[in-house]
């Protein structure tokens, strides 16, 4: 980011973009769970089922997006599956990026879920809620995987030729070597 300051303005920029979404959920999730403190629980309880459906949606879309993208391309990744089991690298990419995601997600997820709690004036919905994201994300992670590889694996790909990049794909799911 040193040599490149247009890359900074721009996580910048995003970074002030998300602040105003983010802070707005936090808010609406301390509302919600002053709505469900008030008895009209069912409703609610309804759009949250909903919300977290969508999420995972979302989060498969998304993973699916960035590994089709940018995760299942590593510099090397012939050297890589020469030198490293192709489940550890595998799992080394699908690892990677849950943490990625799992920086915002639960850092955002764990404040909305604290406002729901103290909105609802209920401490034990922190925990069920922080593993239902936790659960949300990691099935979520490897199923975007999935399904970027066996795109990737049917033939599509970003005008990449090589039979050599469309082999190690395959390596790295099934387990073979070449």
């Amino acid at each position: 980011m040193k040599g490149n300051p247009m890359q900074l303005l721009a996580l910048a920029f995003t970074a002030v973009m998300l602040l105003p979404f983010s802070l707005g959920g936090v808010f609406g999730a301390y509302l919600a769970g002053g709505f469900v403190a008030g008895n009209e629980a069912e409703p609610l309880i309804e759009w949250t089922r909903r919300g977290f459906v969508y999420g995972w949606i979302f989060v498969v879309g998304f993973g699916g997006y960035r590994a089709y993208a940018v995760a299942l391309r590593p510099d090397n990744l012939d050297g890589l599956l020469t030198t490293v089991s192709h489940r550890d690298v595998i799992a080394g990419l699908v690892l990677t990026e849950f943490a990625l995601w799992s920086v915002f997600f639960l850092t955002v997820g764990s404040a909305v879920t604290v406002a729901f709690a103290v909105g609802a004036g209920s401490l034990l919905t922190i925990p069920a809620l922080l593993i239902t994201l936790c659960f949300l994300l990691a099935t979520g992670i490897p199923a975007g995987f999935l399904l970027a590889l066996g795109v990737r694996n049917a033939g599509v790909d970003r005008g990449c030729s090589a039979a050599s990049e469309h082999c190690s794909s395959f390596c790295l799911v099934s387990g073979t070597s070449r």
